[in-house]
């Protein structure tokens, strides 16, 4: 104990996070661990420094690939003034002298130089004297080699990725500055090596280190995004994104120009600045100028030169790669090959050019060496040594072109390594495949190793056998360790198999010390492995890489154990129980976690390590054997984050899957510590359908810490949102008494905690008592939510039954249910604006009667933005209520939702008047009743209008005292709001004892009093003081971190925030947020001043944007996205919708399920901005007020509707989607978001189409036919068509609708353009109901598609559907489209003979068509339906007058059933078509 108390004596900050100390170990040691007093394992020694850090091997951030050596050489560098111009470029010079974050984007295709230019900019920022402040962070991507389909550990690699992106930038800004080590050292303190391979503890270091930068400014470089493959690329840039927001932090990403990283990048042109090297004409320069330099160094005649520069420079199209390689092959067939012939042949591209280089080889005589040499270089996983590179071409000759003999049987009994001449020589003699620095030999270029290795190119030259490689070098890897390490006399014997011993002999002239006398060589290597890899080069790589080749390549044979190949032999002699060659392979392999491998194993457990998933199969049955830690395979899986744990799970019974180690540790703690979230998810799963074993999730280790604590302490995030939502227990204590929220307050998990808070904030759950989640109250709370509905619904009790045909009616009254608004606003007002009630106005109103005069039966309660309107019109519905209990009268409200006025319409609001006051009667009204069975019969169940819905409440509202509220009517759409305001007036005037409440901005107080009458007494508010104090204290009196707040902060608090947020509530609840998400006493009151001194007024929505920026990374992206889809979709989004419409990735052909949100991290990202209705589960934004902000402003989330279109397609292009059948009646469960994309995608793209777009939407039209969103598009728009609709066949096969068809209906002209612009487009194609798209377009109010179409002169306006025998005109007068019939009056002749225009002008347009088409006003439908009898049904006076302008209308022409325009007109209600009509003489009123 002693030794321990020096060292935290002597390390400062170790000390406050590792505690008091328990155990006995020795100090120093980085590999041992202790259990401090906050009850969890910790190293018992970090090192002090950055430089001791990376002093002490296999602990440590390991140097980026690209170093600052590195980046220092010229050698590295371009040469001469190449790429010197981007340091002119305006792009480049408004990134650099920005004062602000800003990113640069520098894009291009392959071979453009983009990495040659980053490293320029890197150079230029990291040379120079004053290197005492960090300058540049940098990362440069290495692509990975295609995997032949051969499966591999996903979850792994993308942690793997991000671990190494964080790790590289880290330990650039280390190295610039090693003073910025205390955040690092502080994660190893909690974490121990383990934060090495923990992406998110990376980040948030890396977060700290610029934050606590001095300089300031910090530049931060990435090159080849586009390289990390999967998903990384996404979250990679939500992260480095993140870092803008910490302080100046400049970006600059190097990428090819593809979508999923274009959309992953912001949108807006202050943040980042586009460099396209593809259409760059510097760049073309630079190439120009490479060729001519390099052209003219040949000392050729000058008229060959010119021939060859002109040559050269007409195909390069500035891609420096293809002008390199050409360059170098043009110099082979200038001695002896077809020089002309190379010349003339038009290259495209890189493919082209490699096609020719692999051609020549094989044309100078056979592959030879030199392919073998490519073949060695291309397959390694890293850039080779010439001692390596010589060792491997020993062992791959003749192998190169697949060769069926065994791959480790060679051609020579006795095969040396090449020396370092040989392999130049070879490098030369490649054609420019290979490129070599003075220590290492590398493949020129990514894409040469994918054309090398592609089975799908065709051109007839042999396919480098990738698989057959990585099995060659696995296995010559393998046999290397054990000549080193191993025994010579256990190796299995071959007469045809006599191999250099290359643990003996010499390697490229280095001559081997002696071994000690008596001691054989390899136990020589077995005492210092580190000693043995100086001596042999090849040692290192070999005990690297021999694993991952096996990985990729490893078969097992199904039919015998050991059959002698190489892999079951390997299996046989590696997984000794001897750990002889094991041991010291784990100390040079690279990989700390290896050393798990040390001692006794089973091969299964060796398997699961090694990720090697055939002979995790094989050798299964070796499952319950133990090993000398007691850990199960599946602790390895979840130790290696490894998908091996699938194989596992469902081979063995759940007893085998709760094995405790020697810690105590089940595989579901190893799960937790290592933040595999998949394999804990299945676990978890498969525990809670097994009543025995449920209470796995909450077992404790032998320090008492359950997976939930153990998340908290390695930081996973995902974890703990994943535990808690199965039901984690939140109360648990370890051993020292804390439980999992108190030890994250301890090591400061804030992100976890946020996870505890916004699950009790979503599910009502309790409170947090000293960091302690209570959650017994949710049942209580959901049962008297349920309460609380029906009181509302029914005041006087439940015991009215629900019959199914009086709820078929209520439904039928209106859709809308605002008493589920009012329970919501309920739980959160508190006692907010209780002096209303008192006031003498409400009084008068509350309380007048009919002989109190009008002057008291409307009171407008007006207020500016914010300041609780809502929440006083939900304290009136609730005071109303209290007194329908004791007297005799009727309550009805609404409430009006900005997000929601396209639906809430007035026939909708009123019937929801009518619907809540009929609810109370015993039995529906006769009037009522009658009407909707004449409605349903006659003409489909279509609901009422608006003046029989006035009619009905004038006579039930005069029946008894009546009050009736509105809130927000200045959010109605303008024409809207003005016909509930006269409807309100017509009661009013036959309801003596009505009284509305309404509230809205001062702006429409006009409106109020000229469409309701003198009638309307005018009341101002706003929240006064004792309001927001009393909501403060609320929410104070929830607070549920108690050691967080005493009595004095809480005044501070109240008194800050109502002396500076004044009058308004919309900023409150975020600021009480911020303020109770702290976790500290001092941090709450630093985060109490900080947002007292930013507070303005003015800008109070952009404040809440900007909280939500400040989290950066995903989860900006995320929130953003989030509000972006609520504040735009066409319509209120389900939250299951969100979450999937979310998870969609832009590119992706399938929906990755992994990708989707948690409800939990939804809100958490959104910082409190949106909230979900529990019995509708609709998500929206928590005040009206914010969601007109967003939709009025929609730059803040760049092009909205192009991005929503763009994701709808990509979900509908899914392949899960377009495998399902267009016949099913009802969708499938696993697609909630295929109504709203089949729906609305098209409403979008009409208002934004990019490219993507266009792209996206005629890969749908190819299938457009038969697929799912066709059907569901027409079922609806069919249903809305209206009379008849009901008898439309839409059940058969949808033969006949084309892409045309549906770009009409949505009306995207650019894609009907480039339809129509196709070869053998039948522009007046008829679907199955034989409409035409000219008739789509008239129904859908298409009027520039139709203009489009009406210029084809092949395009008849003229011809009737298949169906109800309408014409274009007939549905653009029935639908009201007044555009569309002005159109096609004005497109065509009132008679075949052209004699007379419209109102008899003819359109210069007719010269080219007069006489051939025609558009006849008077056309019948199947009904006897005319255009003008359509139109006036439907109320539609602008269209009844464009059609009596025509002379020749048939005004008073009767339909089938002898009803006439003027009786339809009349019979509906439409006074104002009545008196058009009226009007004319023609028409007979009789």
């Amino acid at each position: 104990m002693a030794t321990i108390a020096n060292v935290c004596n002597t390390r400062a900050a170790q000390s406050s996070i590792l505690g008091h100390f328990s155990g006995n170990n020795d100090s120093n040691n980085i590999n041992t661990t202790i259990t401090n007093h906050f009850g969890i394992q910790v190293p018992s020694y970090i090192p002090a420094t950055f430089e001791e850090l990376i002093a002490r091997t296999g602990w440590g951030v390991s140097p980026p690939e690209i170093d600052l050596d590195h980046l220092r050489d010229e050698y590295n560098l371009p040469q001469g003034n190449t790429a010197k111009w981007i340091f002119e470029d305006v792009g480049y010079k408004v990134w650099h002298e920005s004062r602000e974050s800003k990113l640069l984007w520098l894009c291009g295709g392959p071979g453009t130089g983009k990495t040659m230019l980053a490293k320029g900019v890197a150079a230029k920022f990291l040379r120079g004297p004053d290197l005492d402040r960090v300058k540049m962070a940098f990362h440069f991507v290495s692509p990975e080699l295609p995997n032949d389909g051969n499966p591999a550990d996903q979850d792994q690699l993308s942690q793997l990725r991000l671990a190494k992106v964080a790790s590289d930038l880290l330990y650039s800004i280390l190295e610039q500055d090693g003073s910025l080590f205390d955040g690092c050292k502080t994660e190893l303190g909690k974490q121990g090596d383990r934060f090495f391979t923990n992406p998110s503890s990376l980040w948030k270091v890396l977060r700290k280190a610029i934050k606590d930068c001095q300089t300031g400014l910090v530049y931060i470089l990435i090159d080849g995004v586009d390289g990390l493959g999967g998903s990384s690329h996404e979250e990679l840039i939500g992260r480095i994104l993140g870092l803008m927001e910490i302080g100046i932090v400049k970006i600059f990403l190097s990428s090819r120009d593809v979508p999923y990283i274009a959309n992953s990048l912001p949108h807006n042109v202050h943040e980042c600045t586009k460099i396209n090297l593809d259409m760059n004409s510097f760049v073309r320069e630079d190439v120009e100028t490479f060729i001519r330099r390099r052209v003219n160094a040949w000392g050729w005649d000058v008229e060959l030169r010119e021939r060859a520069m002109d040559s050269l420079l007409a195909k390069s199209d500035g891609i420096f790669l293809w002008a390199s390689l050409a360059v170098k092959s043009l110099t082979y067939f200038r001695f002896g090959l077809d020089f002309d012939e190379f010349l003339r042949k038009p290259l495209s591209g890189l493919e082209d050019i490699y096609r020719t280089m692999l051609h020549t080889l094989f044309s100078c005589g056979g592959p030879g060496e030199v392919l073998d040499v490519i073949w060695g270089v291309a397959i390694a996983l890293r850039p080779l040594t010439f001692s390596e590179l010589g060792y491997i071409l020993a062992c791959v000759e003749g192998k190169a072109m697949g060769e069926q003999r065994p791959p480790h049987r060679m051609a020579s009994s006795e095969i040396g390594p090449r020396t370092e001449k040989e392999i130049r020589m070879y490098v030369q003699s490649s054609m420019g495949f290979l490129r070599a620095t003075d220590a290492t030999i590398s493949i020129v270029h990514h894409t040469a190793t994918e054309y090398l290795f592609d089975k799908n190119r065709n051109d007839n030259l042999p396919v480098f056998s990738k698989s057959g490689a990585d099995s060659m070098i696995s296995w010559e890897c393998f046999r290397y360790l054990h000549h080193v390490f191993g025994e010579p006399e256990r190796f299995p014997r071959d007469g045809a198999t006599r191999h250099h011993d290359w643990s003996r002999g010499s390697s490229l002239g280095q001559g081997q010390q002696q071994e000690e006398l008596g001691e054989v060589p390899w136990e020589v290597a077995r005492k210092d492995p580190q000693e043995a890899a100086a001596k042999r080069e090849f040692l290192r790589y070999a005990a690297e890489s021999w694993f991952i080749h096996a990985r990729r390549s490893i078969v097992v044979s199904k039919d015998s154990s050991y059959n002698g190949s190489p892999c079951n032999w390997l299996r046989y002699q590696f997984f000794e129980t001897s750990d002889a060659v094991r041991k010291p392979w784990v100390e040079l392999c690279g990989d700390s976690r290896m050393e798990v491998l040390v001692g006794e194993q089973t091969p299964l457990h060796i398997a699961v390590c090694l990720g090697l998933m055939p002979l995790v199969e094989k050798t299964l049955s070796e499952f319950t054997q133990g090993t000398n830690s007691y850990r199960s395979p599946l602790h390895l899986a979840a130790k290696f984050i490894s998908e091996a744990y699938k194989i596992l799970i469902d081979n063995s019974d759940p007893s085998l899957l709760t094995v405790a180690d020697q810690d105590g540790n089940t595989p579901l703690h190893e799960a937790a510590i290592s933040g595999h979230s998949s394999m804990l998810g299945a676990l978890v799963k498969l525990f809670a359908g097994n009543r025995a074993y449920r209470s796995e999730i909450n077992k404790k280790n032998h320090t008492g810490n359950t997976p939930l604590h153990l998340a908290f302490q390695f930081d996973h995030v995902e974890i703990v949102e994943l535990l808690v939502k199965e039901g984690a227990d939140l109360i648990i204590k370890n051993n020292a008494q804390l439980t999992a929220s108190q030890l994250g307050a301890k090591i400061e998990r804030a992100d976890s905690l946020d996870i505890l808070r916004q699950d009790e904030k979503y599910w009502g759950g309790g409170s947090l008592r000293d960091g302690v989640p209570i959650n017994s109250q949710v049942s209580a709370t959901q049962s008297a939510s349920e309460s609380i509905i029906r009181q509302d619904v029914h005041p006087e009790g439940a015991g009215i039954a629900m019959t199914e045909q009086r709820f078929e009616i209520l439904a039928w009254l209106s859709p809308l249910e605002p008493h589920i608004r009012q329970l919501d606003l309920r739980v959160r007002r508190a006692n907010i604006g209780e002096w209303l009630l008192r006031t003498d106005e409400f009084q008068r109103w509350c309380g007048g009667a009919e002989q109190d005069g009008p002057e008291y039966a409307t009171l407008f309660c007006c207020g500016d933005a914010e300041v609780g309107k809502t929440y006083f019109s939900s304290l009136v519905v609730d005071k109303l209520w209290d007194k329908a209990m004791e007297q005799n009268i009727a309550v009805a409200y609404f409430y009006v939702d900005f997000t929601a006025r396209e639906t809430q319409y007035p026939a909708n609001i009123l019937g929801s008047l009518l619907k809540q006051i009929v609810t109370r009667f015993e039995r529906i009204p006769d009037e009522i009743s009658r009407t909707f069975h004449y409605q349903k019969q006659v003409i489909g169940g279509r609901g009422l209008r608006v003046p029989e819905i006035v009619k009905m409440l004038q006579v039930i509202t005069s029946l008894q005292p009546t009050f009736i509220c509105v809130d927000a009517v200045d959010k109605c759409m303008e024409r809207h709001r003005l016909e509930v305001l006269d409807s309100l007036r017509l009661i009013l005037g036959r309801s003596p004892n009505t009284r509305t409440f309404l509230t809205g901005r001062r702006d429409i107080q006009g409106e109020i009093e000229r469409h309701v009458g003198a009638r309307a007494a005018t009341l101002s508010i706003k929240p006064n003081n004792d309001d927001i104090v009393g909501y403060i204290r609320m929410r104070l009196s929830k607070d549920t971190s108690l050691s967080a707040m005493d009595s004095g902060l809480e005044e501070e608090i109240i008194k800050s925030i109502a002396e500076n947020i004044p009058e308004t509530f919309l900023m409150i609840p975020e600021t009480m947020d911020a303020i109770l998400g702290e976790t500290t006493l001092d941090r709450r009151r630093q985060k109490l001043e900080a947002i007292t001194k930013s507070l303005d007024l003015k800008d109070v929505h952009g404040k809440a944007l900007q909280w939500i920026n400040r989290q950066g990374g995903r989860r900006t992206r995320l929130g953003m996205a989030a509000l972006m889809w609520i504040s735009h979709s066409e319509r209120q989004l389900q939250l299951d919708e969100l979450l999937h419409v979310l998870a969609v990735e832009a590119g992706s052909t399938d929906l990755n399920t992994q990708r989707i949100p948690s409800v939990e991290k939804l809100l958490s990202c959104c910082m409190g901005l949106i909230v979900i209705d529990r019995d509708t589960s609709i998500v929206r934004l928590i005040h009206p007020a914010l969601q007109e902000c967003l939709y009025t402003n929609p730059y803040l989330f760049g092009p909205v509707h192009s991005i929503m279109a763009e994701t709808c397609l990509t979900y509908l292009n899914f392949q899960a989607i377009k495998n399902v059948s267009s016949t099913l009646s009802a969708l499938p469960r696993p697609t909630p978001f295929l109504e709203y994309s089949s729906l609305y995608w098209g409403v979008h793209a009409k208002r934004e189409t990019s490219k993507e777009v266009l792209s996206l939407a005629l890969q749908l039209f190819s299938q457009i036919e038969n697929h799912i969103s066709t059907r569901l598009l027409l079922a609806d728009l069919i249903s809305r068509i209206g009379q008849h609709s009901r008898d439309i066949p839409i059940n058969g096969p949808l033969t006949g609708f084309t892409g045309l068809h549906c770009a009409s209906v949505f009306g995207i002209t650019e894609a009907a353009t480039s339809l129509m612009n196709q070869p053998n487009c039948d522009l007046s194609g008829r679907d199955f109901l034989g409409i035409t798209p000219l008739i789509w377009a008239a129904i859908c109010g298409q009027e520039r598609v139709a203009k489009l179409l009406l210029e084809r002169p092949t395009v008849n306006p003229d011809k009737p559907d298949g169906y109800f025998r309408r014409t274009a005109l007939s549905w653009a007068a029935k639908k009201g489209h007044e555009g569309i019939v002005k159109l096609l009056l004005g497109w065509a002749t009132a008679k075949p003979d052209g004699t007379d225009g419209w109102w008899g002008k003819t359109p210069r347009v007719l010269n080219k068509v007069r006489g051939r088409r025609y558009v006849n006003p008077n056309w019948q439908d199947k009904y006897g339906q005319a255009p003008i009898l359509l139109a006036a049904e439907e109320g539609h006076g602008g269209v009844v007058q464009l059609l009596l302008g025509r002379k020749d209308i048939k005004s008073d022409k009767p339909d089938s059933d002898g009803r006439t325009a003027l009786s339809c007109a009349y019979e509906n209600g439409h006074e104002g078509v009545v008196k058009i009509l009226l009007g004319r003489k023609d028409v007979n009123p009789n």
